[in-house]
């Protein structure tokens, strides 16, 4: 019930009107149904919808007081009004849109990713959607579907809000409120070290309201001149600013209850309490009027898609998998990223790319389970756009275009240790002897994952206590080098043969006889030389393929490396703090690419490092 200092208002639902929503989601399959619904359209131009009970939305005209209709879904999230005839509904994981009067086609779209909260922008035509377990920025274009990602690298992304005549979208977090481009650039905190509950824009006075425990605070655009506006009885819970007007919900309050006040010299006052026919679960506020401002993408070129910024400008950007091309307009799709395997994902991002805000090259690609933690190393085929990989029960092979993958069980080195040749199509790998005897390294068909056993021994002359420990192939120049660990001596050294599994030898380096890092070998296809980790990772040495001209480089920066790939001009190291690039003549010219824990591996993905002439002698 309300205090007796407060004015008490209490809503009937007589008038409601029910209507059944076709679930949606997103992505590139369209599914059509028909929509049993009497139509929608908003009939005010400034007002507030708010859903009860996880599966309706009820509207109120702000300036009449009036309450009209009611949509009804299962299990609702979140939701949006495009327009006021057209509603994205957030449901299942899946984004569910009824258009026009809802009496027509409606579309259904599946994307891979949690879809969490959604905005949908009336003047860029666009969908702004969080992910919140991969810290994901999603913008979509609501035309043609395409879209891109922003890694914003915060967890527990929750409330977004945009004001378009500004470019600016605002996405809060428990802790902090975050400000930045509508084209996904210059993300910034503006409010932090608090409780944030919920917020919403005054986009006329350009400053926002945020609730702190039992507090509404507000702050100008740039999260300066912060104020307090009013006290709440308990804690906040929904927030909405709209014609002059606070509206709000409280934890300790009836969950029917909506509190409003209006804001008079920046502090809240008259607050009255309403009583809604459910429980309220969150509100949106509207004012169809800000939709019709002018987007300056009607006079742009972008071939893909344009995004709002800031100061009514534009920005040229492209779909997932391509990157904008030197004249900021067209776009050209990506033939080379770096790939990497961070804990159960694979991953890529886009090198030297003009827009930082986007630097994936695909969404990332959740792996089946992983025994005992293995999984150390994997290769690839460019121009079949797979990656193989193992651990010590399967070997497989993971499509990038579709994500789906093939197993093949095996008694695989604990290492996963594998190359793959491109040129002969053959996977190169380790196998443990079942009854505990020697290692042997094998080859198998890319393309063979049937139950039949059809590999092929390519070498077995091992001691018992010798493992393979790293394994790289030159398929041009036909060489396989392989590391190998004395387990009782603890001793490592660098052995190599064809790729048929004649000729193995020790690799004799000119004047170096120190031990070395057995995990850790590439080789650098264009130069024609082979890299190496000294034993402390101190020292990265690489030689011509016959083991002449030794050249060593001071790498004390890294912390513990785990992988080595070299491409071009550059050595990418992964350690325990990220993925590095290093110059490969001059290490000082070094800089980290990822900061971030748990990445394995890591390669750079390029058709050009394939090379497909077979040579036998260089």
């Amino acid at each position: 019930m309300c205090k007796p200092e407060r004015n008490c208002y209490y809503v009937s639902a007589g008038a409601i009107v029910t209507l059944a929503m076709i679930i949606v989601g997103a992505g590139f399959s369209l599914i059509h149904k028909r929509a049993s619904v009497t139509g929608i359209s908003l009939k005010f131009s400034k007002g507030l919808v708010i859903q009860l009970n996880n599966s309706s939305l009820l509207t109120l005209d702000v300036a009449t007081g009036n309450y009209s209709y009611v949509f009804e879904t299962n299990d609702m999230i979140d939701f949006d009004f495009y327009s006021g005839h057209r509603l994205f509904i957030n449901a299942n994981k899946s984004i569910q849109t009824c258009s026009e009067t809802c009496k027509g086609i409606n579309e259904k779209y599946h994307f891979n990713w949690n879809v969490d909260a959604i905005v949908a922008d009336k003047s860029s035509r666009k969908l702004y959607i969080t992910d919140r377990s991969g810290e994901n920025l999603y913008i979509v274009d609501i035309d043609n579907k395409y879209y891109n990602v922003v890694h914003l690298g915060i967890s527990d992304l929750q409330k977004i809000v945009l004001d378009s005549l500004q470019g600016l979208v605002f996405i809060s977090t428990p802790q902090t409120i975050i400000k930045g481009n509508m084209d996904g650039s210059w993300f910034s905190d503006i409010v932090q070290n608090c409780s944030v509950s919920a917020f919403a824009l005054n986009r006329k006075e350009k400053s926002l309201y945020f609730a702190d425990g039992l507090f509404i605070w507000s702050v100008d655009y740039s999260g300066k001149n912060k104020r307090l506006v009013a006290t709440a009885r308990n804690h906040v819970t929904n927030l909405v600013f709209s014609t002059g007007k606070l509206f709000f919900t409280t934890a300790g309050d009836a969950s029917t209850a909506m509190s409003s006040c209006s804001v008079s010299n920046g502090v809240c006052s008259d607050i009255t309490d309403t009583h809604l026919p459910g429980n309220i679960v969150q509100m949106k506020a509207y004012n169809f009027a800000d939709w019709l401002v002018d987007n300056p993408c009607h006079y742009g070129s972008c071939e893909q898609m344009c995004l709002l910024n800031a100061n009514q400008n534009y920005t040229c950007a492209c779909k997932l998998g391509w990157r904008l091309a030197s004249d900021e307009i067209s776009c050209e799709k990506i033939h080379e990223y770096l790939i990497y395997r961070q804990d159960n994902y694979f991953r890529g991002i886009i090198l030297n790319s003009t827009m930082n805000q986007f630097k994936k090259a695909f969404e990332p690609i959740k792996l089946n389970s992983i025994a005992d933690g293995a999984l150390t190393t994997f290769d690839y085929d460019a121009r079949k756009n797979v990656v193989v990989f193992a651990d010590s029960l399967t070997l497989r092979k993971l499509d990038l275009t579709s994500g789906s993958e093939k197993f093949f069980l095996e008694n695989l080195s604990s290492d996963g240790v594998l190359a793959l040749d491109w040129l002969s199509g053959k996977i190169i790998y380790v196998r443990d002897d079942v009854f505990g005897g020697c290692q042997r390294i094998v080859s198998r068909g890319i393309d063979d994952f049937s139950e039949t056993d059809s590999s092929v021994v390519l070498y077995n002359d091992f001691d018992p206590f010798e493992r393979v420990r790293s394994l790289t192939v030159h398929p041009v120049r036909g060489l396989i080098f392989f590391t190998i660990l004395e387990i009782t001596s603890r001793q490592s050294r660098i052995s190599q043969m064809r790729v048929d599994g004649t000729e193995a030898r020790s690799f004799f380096v000119d004047n170096f006889s120190d031990n070395i890092n057995e995990n850790l070998l590439a080789i650098d296809y264009r130069e024609d030389r082979l890299y190496w980790f000294s034993a402390d990772n101190a020292t990265l040495h690489h030689t011509n393929l016959d083991g002449t001209d030794l050249i060593s480089l001071n790498v004390q920066f890294l912390n513990n490396p785990t992988s080595v790939n070299v491409y071009e001009n550059w050595v990418y190291v992964t350690d325990s703090i990220g993925i590095w690039r290093v110059n490969k003549n001059e290490s000082d010219k070094h800089v980290q690419l990822i900061n971030d824990v748990g990445i394995h591996s890591a390669k750079i993905f390029s058709k050009k490092q394939q090379i497909l002439e077979n040579v036998t002698n260089k």
